[in-house]
């Protein structure tokens, strides 16, 4: 199944009061992948959070960074971990597709 999945590049944006950059991100880029809930869990930090676990299943040779964030179905998520190739041993060992596990982190109501 393809579902239309965003891309939000992440770039490097103007420097914060420290001197440090902050994350801005480009133009979107648009692809058909496939995103699926995987688990959700709450931390207490100073406040009730929820932290939704999701994967996302995108086209071979698709550009992506840990730094950059994926909307899909109304949701904005970062990129938890390093994205990767998966390679099908049984086509001659050619990457099918680039997985990426995402974290949806939202306050308890």
């Amino acid at each position: 199944m393809q579902m239309p999945v965003t891309i939000r590049p992440a770039v490097d944006g103007p420097d914060d009061s420290y001197g440090l950059p902050t994350r801005a991100f480009t133009d979107p880029v648009f692809v058909s992948g496939y995103v699926e809930y995987v688990s959700s869990d709450e931390v207490m930090l100073d406040r009730v959070t929820v932290r939704t676990h999701w994967r996302a299943f995108l086209p071979a040779g698709t550009a992506v960074t840990v730094r950059d964030r994926i909307e899909w179905g109304g949701h904005t998520f970062t990129l938890d971990g390093l994205p990767h190739e998966v390679v099908n041993p049984l086509v001659g060992n050619t990457v099918s597709h680039v997985e990426c596990a995402l974290v949806e982190t939202t306050a308890a109501t």
